[in-house]
């Protein structure tokens, strides 16, 4: 991968990032708000905050410490698939394993991006 690649991919993510991040937290919120009660409410509680962090990773890609980005998303993934068949959600489960595919490019890129700092 190319340095100007490399770049290319980060910017790529960290849009990919923001919108997953606010799909996750709008969805969550919208059935969180619109059924009376909800026996789901502490899953999607936890859906919300996900997004929230995915939001924020996309954020970080631009910060120092953006190489705990890849670990972060494989965690999140991780939380996200678990409250997802949690919740029963078929097509939730799109979510993590784009997201864990996500934070394996984007570790990909921000190796080359490292590796020329050295």
């Amino acid at each position: 991968m190319t340095p100007e690649l490399a770049v290319k991919t980060i910017n790529h993510i960290q849009k990919v990032f923001y919108v997953v991040g606010a799909l996750n937290v709008f969805f969550a919120t919208l059935i969180l708000v619109t059924s009376d009660f909800n026996v789901y409410a502490g899953s999607l509680i936890i859906s919300i905050l996900i997004g929230l962090a995915i939001v924020f990773m996309g954020w970080a890609l631009n910060k120092p410490y953006r190489y705990k980005i890849p670990k972060a998303a494989f965690i999140l993934s991780a939380l996200l698939l678990v409250v997802n068949i949690i919740n029963l959600s078929i097509v939730g489960l799109i979510f993590p394993v784009a997201l864990w595919i996500i934070g394996k490019q984007s570790q990909r890129a921000i190796t080359v991006l490292e590796n020329l700092k050295k």
